[in-house]
């Protein structure tokens, strides 16, 4: 038989059918696929700056660590020679205050005034500064002694303590000295 005359066999099943989407089947998997785009890419985008913060944090933390090393090595060297410093200061305590004292003293005269105070210190100290005290003539300066450095006028009372002030040092010094945890 000839091509021509060829009939459809109609006995053998149909073939399926491509299927056919309407606008709006479309339109909402278009809509379903780009909601599902936008999540995966906010997913990543959230996995990446997770990833930065927490390199960031552990660069910090490695930078604290460091920050943290080097101020106790530079507490280290630092602190004997604060030490030395505040113990110099102590021991050198009783010249100034008889320098002081006097400059004071002297420059109270000098203005014309005779001033009238009591002056408690230690032995040594009112020893140095009676001397002082006669030389410049200054008559209503009474000089006793004390377990205390203190000065009293009409106007108030002046307190200096030594030890206290060497103590209030040390104590500074040993703040800034790092900690054993």
């Amino acid at each position: 038989m000839s091509a021509a005359l060829r009939l459809e066999d109609f006995a053998r099943p149909a073939a399926p059918r491509a299927p056919v989407f309407s606008a709006a089947d479309m339109a909402a998997e278009y809509a379903r696929g780009h909601t599902a785009g936008e999540a995966a890419a906010r997913d990543a985008d959230m996995e990446a700056v997770t990833a930065a913060l927490r390199q960031a944090a552990e660069k910090a933390a490695c930078l604290q660590d460091a920050r943290a090393e080097v101020i106790a090595e530079v507490l280290g060297a630092v602190a004997p020679v604060l030490q030395a410093i505040s113990r110099q200061l102590a021991a050198d305590m009783e010249d100034r205050l008889t320098r002081t004292i006097t400059a004071e003293l002297e420059r109270l005269c000098l203005a014309g005034l005779d001033p009238t105070c009591r002056i408690a210190a230690d032995t040594r100290l009112i020893q140095r500064l009676s001397r002082r005290v006669e030389q410049l003539g200054l008559s209503h300066v009474t000089l006793l002694p004390g377990p205390r450095t203190e000065i009293t006028f009409n106007g108030g009372r002046i307190a200096i303590d030594p030890t206290e002030i060497t103590d209030q040092i040390a104590a500074l010094l040993a703040e800034l000295s790092p900690s054993e945890e």
